[in-house]
């Protein structure tokens, strides 16, 4: 079983202005219209959050055995990148940092599978040889330094629950730079399609940060897996 949670149930039009969405906005906008209106006239189980969905609320969701959500975020956010190279928010093509980055995470094991979920192998991209640091560096680096020219760049990621491991801890709180102010004494596990980590960790701050981004509607799939 699904539920889908939204803080909208529809199109945004000030999305047209964000370099991410406006190339296709038009065309995007009849499609997920339409989509939703069938949604509904299915009777499909969708949620219109009028505020915000309390992150306690996900994080007790995703936390149950047989639950996975998965969670529309602003990559540049979760991946820590902010430089915008050549132009403003409405210039030419829009890099999303999931074809190109590969930062953080620990290679722990798959809770998916232990969940009962078939997990699908992740993207591993980088050249062998060479400790998690120097690679992190070297993606950051070539990210930065490339022509992104979006204050967004949505991306789709699974949270498989939380943990409370110090080793998880550390892993989270070293990620990025400003993620070490985080005291939280749980972190977010994630399975994300764009990275070469099979498994990362993150802060919660930083998640909900890239989750409740402007562009995400703060969208979020919950999939549950019901056990005979």
């Amino acid at each position: 079983s699904y539920l889908f949670c939204s803080t909208k149930l529809g199109v945004d039009s000030s999305y047209n202005k964000l370099g991410y969405y406006k190339e296709a906005f038009s065309s995007d906008e009849l499609r997920v219209k339409r989509l939703f209106e069938a949604a509904q006239e299915r009777k499909l189980p969708l949620i219109q959050v009028k505020s915000h969905l309390n992150l306690a609320v996900l994080v007790d969701l995703a936390s149950r055995r047989d639950t996975v959500g998965v969670v529309l975020v602003d990559n540049r956010i979760l991946m820590g990148v902010s430089q915008t190279v050549g132009g403003n928010d409405g210039g030419a093509d829009t890099v999303s940092c999931a074809e190109s980055n590969g930062i953080g995470g620990y290679n722990g094991g798959s809770l998916l599978e232990e969940n009962g979920f078939s997990d699908s192998a992740t993207s591993s991209f980088l050249p062998e040889g060479g400790n998690d640091i120097d690679k992190s560096r070297s993606i950051v680096s070539a990210v930065s330094t490339a022509s992104i020219n979006s204050s967004y760049a949505g991306h789709y990621v699974i949270l498989c629950g939380v943990s409370r491991d110090e080793k998880h801890l550390r892993e989270a709180r070293n990620r990025l730079p400003d993620d070490g102010d985080d005291e939280s004494n749980y972190c977010m596990v994630l399975k994300n399609p764009g990275i070469w980590k099979e498994t990362e960790y993150v802060t919660p701050a930083r998640f909900e940060k890239s989750w409740r981004a402007n562009g995400t509607d703060e969208d979020v799939v919950f999939i549950s897996n019901h056990r005979d």
